[in-house]
């Protein structure tokens, strides 16, 4: 038997709005240490992508990973399976994988040229193999063989998951020869696959999620995966989950909630036991919460009355300070409001922050006169998505996938700038 953690999507270096994280990805990689590898006596760490949050992530994450890596060394956790995800830079994760291999850590920033160069092949003390690994990372246009090539929207979709498969069953052919003789197999991805469940399908910013391909709505199916592998170790998903009903084809989801959209979310790493010839025994392992994020919503008295409730009752302590969003329920472009939340915010500061406030027209519908001197809340993300959806209207646009996909990138957009606002 082998033991694997599967966890993915750290996102180390992340900022929450302006807000500096280092200290909970710290926080969160000495419990996977101390509680976890450790105790449980893991034997191989595979991390399925999204290391980073960004291509060029600040020194202090880069440090946090460094560090980790090398503490690992005093564990039982004797080989550690990187991925790149679309988050991460390829070339920053391979650019230390050849000093890496020493301690045992095996870095895949992006796909090989050769496909037997992303086969890892694990051994024990003695020689012998005792794991084999599919080092799948986020597949790009040109690992595919797409950039130079001109599809149409349906054309592009059919060949990149044709490709996808294709990089698959290559793999397992190539793994198939261990599974003849009783060693695992496990491939990793950083992918969207049908029938995951997005972070919460009743937010539209988790559309983003959506766009993993190039701004293309491609989803790849399970039948990618096929019968060659022992485990599929998943990454880009935030939210935990088994994939189509598969206990052997998992998303391990993201370890700490990184927007408020995770805000309910219950974060985990996954414990995999890989025995020959047998299915894959599986337990999620619970990450301890380390900050609350919360969301009040309503007029401004019905935020003020959760706000005194959450100082009450409220009895979850967590190491790090409640961060709060609030939506404001308004009938329209007054300033009174304003200044009621802002003396709230004032109240309450001292037992939750509030990061982000945003002002919700209780009415869905919009009737701005553009060639009037009429007030329009660019902050309000709702009243920027419906100007948007009016804008899209006014071009009459009647190809539905297109009017999808450019929806959905706007949205992207808009996500990737409330991240990055430090208002």
């Amino acid at each position: 038997m082998v033991r694997i953690l599967h966890t993915a999507d750290w996102h180390l270096g992340q900022r929450f709005l302006s807000e500096s994280r280092e200290e909970e990805f710290a926080q969160f990689l000495d419990w996977l240490r101390e509680s976890v590898i450790i105790p449980q006596k893991v034997q191989v760490l595979v991390i399925a992508g999204d290391v980073f949050d960004v291509g060029t992530p600040p020194n202090t994450a880069t440090k946090l990973y460094y560090d980790f890596l090398g503490s690992l060394q005093r564990t039982t956790c004797q080989d550690v399976v990187v991925v790149g995800g679309n988050h991460d830079s390829a070339l920053l994760l391979n650019s230390t994988a050849e000093v890496l291999k020493y301690l045992n850590v095996h870095v895949r920033g992006h796909a090989s040229t050769n496909p037997k160069d992303d086969l890892i092949v694990l051994k024990n003390p003695q020689n012998e193999p005792f794991l084999v690994i599919c080092a799948v990372p986020f597949l790009r246009s040109r690992d595919l063989s797409l950039s130079d090539e001109v599809l149409e929207e349906e054309a592009y979709r059919k060949t990149l998951r044709q490709r996808i498969k294709a990089h698959y069953t290559r793999l397992a052919e190539l793994a198939q020869p261990y599974r003849e003789k009783a060693i695992p197999v496990l491939t990793t991805g950083h992918l969207w696959a049908t029938g995951a469940e997005f972070s919460n399908l009743d937010e539209q910013r988790d559309d983003a999620e959506r766009s993993i391909y190039m701004g293309h709505l491609a989803d790849v199916g399970l039948e990618a995966f096929g019968e060659g592998f022992d485990y599929v170790a998943l990454g880009h998903i935030h939210k935990a989950q088994r994939v189509g009903g598969n206990e052997h084809i998992r998303y391990s989801g993201s370890p700490i909630p990184l927007n408020f959209s995770e805000r309910n979310q219950e974060k985990q790493v996954l414990l995999v036991d890989l025995n020959a010839n047998k299915p894959a025994k599986v337990e999620a392992i619970k990450v301890p919460l380390l900050r609350n994020l919360l969301r009040f919503e309503g007029t401004i008295k019905e935020i003020e009355t959760a706000l005194q409730k959450f100082q009450e009752d409220f009895k979850i302590q967590t190491p790090f300070q409640t961060w709060a969003e609030v939506i404001l329920e308004v009938d329209g472009a007054g300033s009174a409001e304003k200044e009621a939340l802002d003396k709230l915010i004032d109240t309450y500061k001292r037992s939750v922050r509030i990061l982000y406030t945003k002002r919700k027209l209780k009415t869905k519908e919009i009737n701005y006169d553009f060639s009037q001197d009429q007030y329009l809340d660019l902050n309000d993300r709702e009243t920027v998505l419906l100007v948007f959806d009016k804008f899209c209207e006014s071009k009459n646009i009647t190809n539905e996938n297109q009017l999808k996909t450019l929806k959905s990138t706007f949205r992207e957009v808009l996500e990737r700038l409330a991240q990055t606002d430090p208002a």
